[in-house]
């Protein structure tokens, strides 16, 4: 069977589905993924999940003494490259 070369995204009743096609526009199996780069990706995905919860750790809300009620947005602790806090 040929390798796929592209993608077709078709919306159907139950959701996205996902065709891939060869040179000649033909349906062909999904490529299969390298070990290798599986492994790699295995190993980055802790990093990122850890870096999510750290990023959202510390957040709550509160009232003042003025019974001002305050967000979570208003203490979420920031990431030093996050988004500018506005």
């Amino acid at each position: 069977m040929a390798p796929p070369v592209d993608q077709m995204v078709l919306c159907a009743g139950n959701g996205a589905v996902a065709i891939h096609i060869d040179a000649s526009g033909k349906p062909t199996s999904p490529p299969e993924h390298c070990a290798e780069c599986a492994l790699a990706l295995a190993a980055v995905v802790p990093q990122v999940t850890a870096q999510l919860r750290r990023q959202y750790h510390g957040s709550r809300t509160f009232r003042t003494d003025s019974r001002q009620h305050h967000s979570v947005r208003d203490v979420m602790l920031h990431m030093a490259r996050g988004p500018p806090f506005i």
